[in-house]
């Protein structure tokens, strides 16, 4: 049986996350459903408030400073690029963010987005994994 190399969160039932369609504050558009049904993707920039992407770019941004002093050898938390220095981090890849930072806890069981997944994919939705990949402009 394999290790388990961090905690896993306390599962919670999807149905406690998921809120009725009618406490959504957003429904998405025939169009944008039909771009999800036909490109497997839509653009739903009404979810989230500015307030919550600033909040969200904060949390990656002290997750970012956690890989200062580290050496180039992959961790639980972190993969790097090829030339991330303890001096010059250089993150690839951020592992369940929504584990260590309260922004990304909330995010995955906000109203909108949890509303926005219901309309797209019906209610039986299961989060799996989170994983935030770096793409930054010197480097990424």
């Amino acid at each position: 049986m394999p290790t388990r190399r961090y905690e896993e969160p306390e599962e919670t039932p999807v149905e406690d996350l998921l809120p009725e369609l009618s406490e959504v504050s957003t429904e998405l558009s025939a169009e944008q459903q039909r771009e999800y049904a036909e490109l497997g993707y839509t653009l739903c920039p009404q979810l989230i408030t500015p307030d919550e992407a600033l909040e969200l770019q904060a949390a990656v941004d002290e997750m970012l400073e956690q890989a200062r002093g580290l050496p180039n050898e992959h961790t639980e938390m972190f993969d790097f690029e090829a030339t991330h220095t303890p001096d010059s981090p250089r993150v690839r890849r951020i592992k369940r963010p929504d584990i260590r930072s309260d922004p990304f806890r909330r995010l995955l069981r906000h109203p909108n987005i949890c509303g926005a997944l219901a309309q797209l994919l019906g209610p039986n939705v299961r989060h799996q994994n989170v994983k935030l990949n770096i793409k930054a402009a010197d480097y990424g």
